[in-house]
């Protein structure tokens, strides 16, 4: 017999996004019906999304809106779970608002300007991800959301 080495090889797509990071003392259903009124969108709550730190998996809530064919993902990611805050940076951060960019290259100004302005949310700041351990994590995050 034939001894076969099967070698497998895994490439993973870097997804274009950008990241807004909202406070807020609402529960994420209450965030994620302000959202879609004020984007006029419909995010659906996802399954439960899960991030291996090193130690133990951590589960977060999610939701997503996917349009048509060329339309741009919006994805809302809350920053808190049962096993502590996912970005501990980003500790004062309740939730992350996600939005490809491949398909919304201006998606950045004119979303955050338009979400600001309402009462049930505390702050909305555009969020860097240019640390490559933030990046990473989000990068993880968002192939369990949008695949």
């Amino acid at each position: 017999m034939d001894n076969k080495k099967i070698h497998k090889l895994h490439l993973h797509k870097q997804l274009s996004f950008v990241v807004a990071g909202i406070s807020s003392q609402e529960q994420i259903f209450v965030v994620s019906n302000e959202l879609n009124r004020i984007l006029n969108i419909t995010l659906e709550k996802l399954q439960t999304i899960v991030y291996f730190d090193g130690i133990k998996n951590r589960k977060y809530n999610a939701y997503s809106f996917f349009p048509g064919e060329n339309g741009c993902v919006y994805s809302l990611l809350s920053n808190r779970g049962i096993e502590g805050v996912l970005f501990d940076k980003f500790r004062m951060l309740d939730y992350f608002f996600i939005i490809s960019a491949e398909n919304h290259p201006i998606a950045e100004n004119g979303m955050i300007k338009k979400i600001k302005d309402s009462k049930c949310f505390l702050s909305v700041s555009h969020v860097s991800t240019d640390n490559n351990r933030d990046n990473k994590i989000f990068q993880e995050i968002i192939t369990q959301l949008w695949e």
